[in-house]
């Protein structure tokens, strides 16, 4: 019944109906024992308490002139797992992207290089994210952790390649982009190798909702980049397209990204 709905959060997530909750509404006298909600969702992740929080489940802040609803992507997507064992986490994705647009690299090329074999870990898109973290609020700097993964690799010296040919343990950065198979479950665009140590992200489970992205905070749909390289291809790069479905386009186009970031 419409009543029971309401009563369940879990029943709601289940059925794709469910929106999210302000958690700074929703939990407001227990984070006012904190500094600021960002110390509270740590002081949450760190204990392993999710007790009342569900995917969807949001804090609404700034940056610039952006409006951006961080949503629970997922509780422990990753928990104990990693070549140093991950601890108790809560991992973010905005519900809707940055209004700009950004270049996943500066040239078509979808390779990694000598300094590093990951394509992400050497693309212009992973500077560009890393450059905005100074423009998350204090309390948010002072607790979002680097995501560590298992990147797929795609470089061999004197030649460019169209297929990623193995795996490498690195640092994302503090703020990311979910990898195809994060979004889709799959592996559509890409080759085997990029699916490194994924797992789809609950937001994204059995529905195309929060796939289908805004240009800027409530704005018309709008295509996304994954950290995914293409496959086949040395010159693409895996996105999710206004339309919804999985795609990808030359890595120096320009297209939007969300904000993406770990608690922990």
């Amino acid at each position: 019944t419409p009543s029971a709905l309401n009563a369940s959060p879990a029943m709601r997530i289940s059925d794709v109906v469910y929106n999210g909750e302000d958690l700074t509404v929703k939990f407001a006298s227990e984070i006012a024992g904190f500094d600021n909600v960002w110390a509270w969702v740590k002081a949450r992740a760190q204990a392993g308490n999710f007790t009342g929080l569900h995917v969807g489940d949001y804090v609404q802040f700034t940056v610039g002139s952006d409006t951006v609803q961080a949503q629970i992507a997922g509780m422990d997507t990753y928990y104990r797992t990693g070549d140093t064992p991950l601890g108790h986490h809560i991992d973010f994705i905005s519900r809707d992207c940055l209004s700009a647009e950004y270049a996943w690299n500066t040239t078509n090329n979808n390779n990694g290089n000598a300094t590093n074999a990951a394509p992400w870990m050497v693309s212009n898109i992973r500077t560009k994210l890393n450059a905005l973290v100074s423009s998350l609020p204090a309390g948010l700097q002072s607790v979002v952790v680097t995501k560590r993964a298992l990147l797929e690799t795609r470089y061999a010296s004197g030649s460019t390649l169209t297929s990623s040919t193995g795996w490498e343990w690195n640092d994302m950065g503090k703020l990311w982009l979910p990898s195809e198979y994060e979004v889709n479950g799959s592996l559509i665009r890409s080759g085997v190798r990029a699916i490194g140590l994924g797992t789809q992200y609950p937001i994204f489970a059995n529905n195309r909702r929060f796939a289908i992205k805004g240009a800027g905070h409530n704005g018309s749909r709008a295509t996304w980049w994954l950290s995914t390289v293409y496959g086949g291809t040395s010159a693409h790069v895996c996105n999710v397209i206004s339309y919804g479905n999985p795609d990808g386009s030359d890595a120096s186009s320009g297209y939007r990204v969300p904000l993406c970031f770990r608690i922990g």
